[in-house]
């Protein structure tokens, strides 16, 4: 059942991300051109701007493991758990905090992680909205763009409403067996709980 759903979701992405780019150029980069960094940040713009896609769903519910489907196919490229919605407060009366990026890189290393240039990204931006499309574009080239977070279950009204382009890829799974899996990861050890002793 869970694969039959990844197929669907995956055929529904991959034929949106084939709508949104000029038919003339390629998907993927050639051979000729290397490898590049995400092998995405060569692909054309899309002809119209979509807005990010988020992958939401409470935490051991599998968002990583659509994630990491997702990213698999040449046209998409997600951030994982970058999560500046979340600092939202950085944003505010027109302007950012001159700060922003520093707070946001202490908060989760996000910048670091995702390999972001600092340099390119403008230290005072309108909005939350124009910050997050500029570092999602960066990390993205042309591929579609947005990223995966479980942080967002509970926001995703307000996302709606900051980015109204957006898609949700909401996974629902089973509380009962949302708890059985934190048990489980408890017991063995996970990258989400050490194991016990």
């Amino acid at each position: 059942m869970l694969q039959q759903g990844l197929a669907v979701t995956y055929a529904w992405i991959n034929s949106r991300v084939r709508q949104s780019v000029r038919k003339e150029e390629p998907l993927a980069p050639t051979k000729k051109q290397g490898r590049l960094k995400n092998n995405k940040e060569k692909l054309p713009m899309p002809v119209e701007t979509p807005g990010p896609v988020f992958v939401v769903g409470m935490w051991r519910s599998g968002t990583s493991l659509l994630y990491t489907l997702l990213n698999q196919h040449p046209g998409i490229a997600l951030m994982y758990e970058a999560d500046l919605p979340l600092l939202r407060q950085l944003f505010r009366n027109g302007r950012s905090k001159q700060d922003w990026l520093e707070r946001w890189e202490f908060w989760n290393s996000a910048l670091s992680r995702h390999r972001i240039d600092r340099q390119q990204i403008p230290h005072n931006v309108p909005d939350l909205r124009s910050a997050a499309e500029i570092v999602w574009k960066q990390y993205a080239g042309g591929a579609l763009y947005g990223e995966k977070s479980p942080n967002y279950y509970d926001s995703l009204q307000w996302l709606s409403r900051e980015f109204p382009n957006a898609r949700f890829v909401v996974i629902w799974r089973d509380p009962a067996d949302i708890c059985r899996s934190i048990i489980r990861a408890a017991q063995t050890g996970s990258s989400f709980l050490p194991s016990a002793g």
